[in-house]
């Protein structure tokens, strides 16, 4: 699948059901017909210009700002706006990557005076 092109009809179908009805991009990209190749990494989708399209013309980056601000001033907050607002930063991928870090001990000579 090249990475340069306009949304194709599969990717509107995906997109419309991802904001209709959620669920996970596996289970959306089974649905619309795609390969098992391609359900296995829905980035092959989600990473192309045309997906890339669909998101700026229906959750553009200005009007998820708005709503953010919006939100930060009310004091009244509105569950299925904030849920709205959540999922579309989560489909911009704007929430930070989890950092994992891994540390390594080797013990091995004098354990057991350590004991």
């Amino acid at each position: 699948m090249s990475r340069n092109q306009a949304p194709t009809r599969r990717q509107e179908k995906a997109f419309k059901i991802k904001m209709e009805k959620g669920g996970t991009m596996g289970e959306i990209l089974r649905e619309t017909g795609y390969s098992p190749t391609v359900i296995k990494s829905p980035s092959k989708v989600t990473h192309t210009k045309g997906w890339k399209e669909l998101m700026d013309k229906y959750l553009p980056e200005d009007k998820l700002v708005d709503k953010h601000n919006y939100l930060l001033d009310n004091e009244r907050k509105e569950e299925t706006q904030v849920k709205a607002l959540d999922m579309a930063y989560k489909l911009r991928n704007k929430y930070p990557k989890e950092n994992v870090t891994a540390i390594q001990i080797n013990v091995n000579k004098d354990r057991e005076e350590y004991a």
